[in-house]
């Protein structure tokens, strides 16, 4: 080894990270708009991409970026493109439910780190595929879920099973709540013009 190449390689050995991080947000639309304004709150949160299948998320994504940042993210319809970015460190992955488990699992393979939002996975065998994932390419990952992120009374629920202190739990009971309305059955008509059905 040359003294000039040990030199190269030190200096990029410790080199300091910068201290911004560049994210990609793929899924902009009602939770995708709300994850994006959480991670803008943190200056060190840099959008440099967005994609959606609708380019009216797109459009009110990056829009959102120029108002609170000035700045004007790349915008993509193929997450798959936007992985390729060099300089992307991390992606928020707000899709569909049912649509997570695989633009993780390229994310991970891609050498991003991941937030995704919840429903994690629609099944076991997904799950595992982005723990696999995750783990083969020394990925940072986070599940995205309102009682971790904002309420203190999750955690101290954790604490207080795992203490004993409400001594042994031989059931749970869970349900759902919501103001959100079903579709219904509409009748078949065209796409709205701006999603992109074919990629």
């Amino acid at each position: 080894m040359t003294r000039r190449t040990f030199v190269a390689l030190s200096a990029s050995a410790f080199a300091q990270p910068s201290n911004r991080i560049n994210v990609g947000f793929i899924g902009t639309g009602g939770m995708g708009m709300n994850r994006l304004r959480g991670f803008l709150r943190h200056a060190d949160a840099n959008p440099v991409a967005i994609c959606d299948l609708d380019s009216t998320h797109i459009d009110q994504a990056v829009e959102y970026c120029k108002t609170t940042r000035n700045l004007t993210p790349e915008r993509f319809g193929d997450y798959r493109k936007l992985l390729a970015m060099k300089d992307l460190d991390a992606v928020c992955i707000a899709t569909p439910d049912h649509w997570h488990a695989l633009p993780t699992v390229h994310a991970c393979q891609a050498g991003k780190d991941v937030f995704v939002e919840k429903p994690l996975s629609y099944s076991i065998g997904e799950g595992r595929a982005m723990v696999k994932a995750a783990r083969a390419n020394k990925r940072v990952t986070q599940m995205g879920n309102h009682i971790h992120n904002d309420q203190p009374t999750y955690r101290r629920t954790v604490e207080l099973i795992k203490s004993g202190a409400i001594g042994k739990v031989n059931r749970v009971s869970i349900w759902k709540t919501s103001e959100t309305k079903g579709l219904g059955t509409p009748a078949d008509a065209a796409p709205p013009a701006s999603l992109n059905y074919e990629v």
